[in-house]
């Protein structure tokens, strides 16, 4: 996920500069507001959370350029009227309190149509698996939430094979397992059909 999204910010950067540079000005320029934002949503999910549900660690994340320009154009929002430049990432322990932190957020503030997306219970076929939702909060600022386990994270930051690095094989039933997957995605790079899914893995395998 790192690693497609700085190749396409370079693409995107080469392919049509002027629109490139003008969207990085912009952020440069609102980056002090933006920074504010990011630290008044996390003091605010800090405070929801309390005492319910232990958060491993709690992080804002400005927008990717190439993102910004793809809502520019498919949606038609213009630039200085996109109000969620920015979104927080939030680890929890397990798999429960993931549901347990969106359930919150979404009992104390109001959420945004059309943007929860659930890829806990439908992973990616990538194997990428986290909860989005779109958040407003008091002083009007809409928020994309993203809700994940430590190794959610991993594996969306490094990809899957980084992950088995680290982590290491606990076990012949896990190796085979994680194969298995592989050799499911070889076999449908023989399936021209199949170009969404080939889409998503091609970056992992």
């Amino acid at each position: 996920d790192k690693l497609k999204s700085r190749l396409e910010d370079q693409a995107f950067k080469i392919l049509n500069p002027k629109f490139y540079q003008e969207i990085s000005n912009y952020l440069e320029d609102s980056q002090e507001q933006r920074e504010q934002d990011v630290n008044a949503a996390i003091k605010v999910i800090q405070k929801v959370c309390a005492d319910q549900i232990n958060i491993l660690k709690i992080k804002g994340r400005t927008k990717q350029i190439y993102s910004i320009y793809k809502k520019i154009v498919d949606r038609k929002v213009p630039l200085k009227e996109q109000y969620d430049l920015f979104g927080v990432r939030v680890l929890v322990s397990e798999v429960k309190d993931c549901y347990s932190l969106l359930g919150l957020l979404h009992e104390k503030f109001e959420s945004v149509e059309g943007r929860l997306k659930d890829y806990i219970a439908n992973p990616k076929p990538n194997g990428y698996r986290s909860i989005h939702t779109g958040i407003k909060f008091p002083n009007g600022k809409v928020v994309e939430v993203q809700i994940r386990t430590s190794e959610m994270d991993e594996i969306a930051e490094e990809g899957i094979a980084a992950h088995w690095r680290y982590k290491g094989l606990s076990s012949e039933k896990l190796f085979e397992k994680k194969v298995a997957w592989l050799r499911g995605v070889l076999d449908l790079q023989k399936d021209l059909e199949d170009k969404d899914f080939l889409e998503a893995a091609k970056v992992d395998v």
